[in-house]
């Protein structure tokens, strides 16, 4: 249980239990609060599982699923590990489902080399269902631990489940259009309704911030408190290393100091990379029909206890009898000198390492002390390397008791959702819209997109691929600050006024001022080669009911020629909200002197492309 000295009471009239979800790419976790009035609310986690008989308060279950040939979920989490459930899944075929959060991640360039390597969905199944089973077993999960382990445990469970409230944690990577699924996986799975009240009641939160909550609680940014200087959290887990950076403002909280980090570079790229050197070592074996036991055989054992380099390794894996000297196999274990084990490491350390040394170099010079969470900090060769690298340089290099470290990012979410510390984060990227402009002869940049002008509905001669900037990258936002940029549109009728479609944009290069959409050099280059990818990425699109702005609008007279056009156009603001940890976006213009905003609705491609509007 987290130190709850600093926390408020509960201010609420009526008892609501609180459940945080942190489904991992290898182990997952939960956490929960009940709170009730008048008393200051306590973070408690699932301690115990079905079919895990060790009792703690790292206690986690491994993500993993078995499905039928029919798609039916047959065994979850450390059930699945069971050797009759084993046996079973061998006799009858079923498909083992592992690392499927990864099938989830943003599809851009960085990510896409994980193709090949992320182990296939079942035939059927969308990434989306599979993590809407898993949250179903986690409901399970938490209901029995709940029942059996409260004083009318029965009892509180009908009473609080049906106004549950939820946070679902997600690497710093992910997007709105990962949210949206997620968002979709608790509706499937029966943990929310899917209507607005019930959306409310679920919260997203990053890895990287769930895990400064928990350091907080823990009093390991005590220090860092105190002096101001900036804090480094380094979220080491199964699929990825989130870096985020913060800095406490006295009388404020915390303020996030750069824009948050993911890398796809956590342990299970190291038991990749120890399966590939497997394969290469024993090829010519006869052991090289067990090459996938052995790899789990690291997964589980060699790859956790690893300490230093100058040290030989061990994988057991077979029997007493299993031996053979020219490959360095006896008693059933194969010998590792420790130079080639460090070598699978490598990767996700200089990972780490080329981070923390950008933050300090180049973005956050006053940062005084790097947190490693996350259960691949657990590792003690990651820890020292990280250690003896910053240390002599004056950086404090700590890590939570590893008997809690895998639970940082569950107990942190409940932390956020009891009080939240950040009051500021920084925009990851450039935000906009694609917008139409009036072609002026005059301007250079217009003159040279002269092939690409084409005449609207009222003979005005236009330009589309205009990078509309609602807010720039690196710009500290906090939690209610908007942003916005005025639009319009123009038909010959209303009726194709009553309804606005506004696709929101983000550009994920590095040029500081770019206007038009065409300037993306990724983009010219791929065009050329007619790929279908670049540096802009549609993030989602606003659409918004304008029946009643279009109802108040009067015919407009335009002359063209010898004749003259009649026409209507409408003038709204696009206003963005990103400060919090979910995007948030509406319209808003001015009718008769009263401002109005329409309710919106966020849509969300399954997966990031060019947009539409290039031509």
């Amino acid at each position: 249980m987290l130190n709850n000295g600093s926390r408020s009471v509960y201010q609420g009239k009526t008892s609501q239990l609180v459940l945080a979800f942190d489904v991992g790419t290898t182990f997952s976790g939960i956490s929960y609060a009940i709170l009730e009035p008048g008393s200051i609310p306590a973070i408690r986690g699932i301690t115990q599982f079905p079919g895990q008989e060790n009792v703690g308060g790292d206690c986690k279950i491994p993500t993993l699923l078995y499905y039928s040939k029919d798609g039916v979920l047959q065994a979850a989490g450390a059930e699945a590990q069971d050797q009759l459930i084993e046996e079973k899944a061998a006799d009858n075929q079923w498909y083992k489902v592992e690392w499927f959060k990864l099938h989830m991640r943003p599809k851009v360039a960085s990510t896409a080399h994980l193709t090949t390597m992320i182990p296939p969905l079942p035939p059927g199944k969308t990434a989306m269902q599979v993590f809407a089973d898993f949250l179903r077993y986690l409901q399970k999960c938490a209901q029995t631990y709940i029942e059996e382990r409260h004083a009318d445990g029965e009892k509180t469970w009908r009473a609080l489940k049906p106004d549950a409230r939820y946070v679902l944690t997600h690497p710093n990577g992910w997007e709105g259009t990962q949210q949206s699924e997620m968002r979709q996986a608790a509706v499937s799975a029966g943990l929310i309704p899917d209507d607005a009240n019930g959306h409310s009641r679920l919260s997203f939160l990053t890895e990287g911030e769930a895990s400064l909550h928990f350091c907080i609680q823990s009093d390991l940014t005590a220090k860092m408190v105190k002096s101001g200087r900036g804090v480094l959290i380094v979220d080491a887990g199964g699929g990825t290393i989130d870096i985020s950076a913060y800095r406490y403002v006295q009388n404020s909280g915390f303020e996030e100091i750069a824009v948050p980090q993911c890398h796809l570079q956590g342990s299970v790229l190291v038991t990749t990379r120890a399966e590939a050197l497997l394969d290469t070592l024993l090829k010519d074996s006869k052991f090289s029909v067990d090459l996938k036991h052995i790899a789990q055989s690291f997964d589980k054992s060699t790859k956790h206890v690893f300490k230093s380099s100058d040290d030989w390794q061990f994988i057991k894996f077979g029997s007493p009898s299993d031996r053979d000297e020219s490959y360095n196999i006896r008693r059933g274990q194969l010998k590792l000198p420790g130079t080639e084990v460090a070598k699978c490491f490598a990767p996700s350390v200089d990972c780490i390492v080329n981070a923390i040394e950008n933050h300090r170099c180049k973005i956050s010079p006053d940062i005084r002390a790097v947190f490693l969470v996350g259960g691949f900090a657990a590792n003690t060769y990651l820890f020292n390397i990280i250690k003896s690298r910053f240390a002599p340089g004056g950086i404090d290099v700590s890590r939570p008791d590893p008997n809690r470290v895998n639970k940082a990012v569950a107990d942190g979410a409940i932390s956020f959702y009891l009080g939240g510390f950040v009051t500021s984060r920084m925009a990851r990227f450039d935000y906009g819209t694609s917008a139409t402009v009036d072609y002026v002869a005059s301007k250079v940049d217009h003159q040279s997109r002269s092939l690409s002008v084409r005449v609207d509905c009222i003979g005005r001669p236009i330009l589309n691929g205009h990078f509309s900037k609602l807010l720039t990258k690196g710009t500290k936002v906090t939690e209610n600050e908007e942003f916005r940029c005025s639009y319009s549109d123009v038909s010959l009728t209303k009726e194709d006024l009553k309804v606005v479609q506004i696709n929101i944009i983000c550009y994920r290069g590095n040029l500081k001022s770019i206007e038009w959409i065409d300037e993306d050099p990724a983009l010219k280059l791929l065009l050329i080669i007619s790929l279908v990818a670049g540096m802009f990425h549609t993030l989602c699109y606003v659409k918004a009911d304008t029946a009643s702005m279009a109802r108040g609008l009067r015919v407009k007279k335009r002359k063209a020629g010898d004749t003259t056009m009649k026409y209507y156009e409408i003038y709204f603001d696009v206003v963005l909200k990103l400060g919090k940890t979910e995007f948030k976006a509406h319209l808003e213009w001015e009718e008769k002197g009263v401002t109005k905003t329409t309710p919106t609705t966020l849509f969300y491609d399954p997966e990031d492309s060019i947009p539409d509007f290039v031509q």
